[in-house]
Parts: structure tokens; sequence; C-alpha cells
């Protein structure tokens, strides 16, 4: 599965279902670099479209969850993302901070990764 070029662009929604300031940011950055590749939805309007099917698990849909999320927001695929910094400790050396992020792509169409 992949992006196809064509003289329509794909219709992409990027969103952070964790709401947090370390997604946020790294939905702004991914979206930035799609923005001249691909259509993307606005991500307020996705988020409606997205919270209004009050998913328990957004980082765990089913096959049919994930179709009918793509489907309620108008989308051929939606990236969803998870990004965050924690601060570690060990006893080898000083306090320092890990980050990390995990990004989902799923098809509208088939609910497949």
């Amino acid at each position: 599965m992949g992006l196809t070029i064509s003289s329509v662009p794909q219709r992409i929604a990027v969103l952070t279902p964790d709401n947090t300031d370390e997604s946020s940011t790294f939905a702004d950055k991914l979206e930035v670099s799609l923005e001249k590749k691909v259509a993307l939805l606005d991500r307020t309007l996705a988020r409606s479209a997205f919270d209004s099917l009050a998913l328990t698990a957004p980082f765990n849909l089913s096959l049919d969850e994930a179709k009918h999320a793509g489907q309620a927001m108008g989308c051929d695929f939606f990236v969803l993302i998870r990004s965050a910094i924690q601060r570690r400790s060990s006893f080898e050396r000083p306090e320092y901070y890990e980050g990390y992020a995990t990004v989902f792509l799923v098809s509208s169409k088939t609910g497949r990764l």
C-alpha cells in the first residue's frame, strides 16, 4: 500500500488523539512536509468527525472502526500520531530526556495500516 501520484491529490487527515503538545508539534511539522504533495484536511474538522465516533481506543482500531473513521472524515488516508518527551534517570549518568513519535498511516478504504 502506498501513495500514488495522480492528477487528484490524496486527501489526508492528520490526527493527534492524545491531545498533547508534543504530538501537536510533531503533527504541525509533518503537515508542513506533506502540504505540497497531498491535500490535507483541516485538522480541527477532521478531529471533530473522528471524535464523533466516540472510539474508546483510537490507537487500536478494528478494520471497521478505521473505515468508518475515514468515511466520517472524508479522506483517503488518515495519520494517527502519538509523541512524547520523557525524563529518564540512570545510575550511570545524570537525568536525561528521551523522545519518541508513533505514526500510524491508515487506509480509509480498507481500514488497514
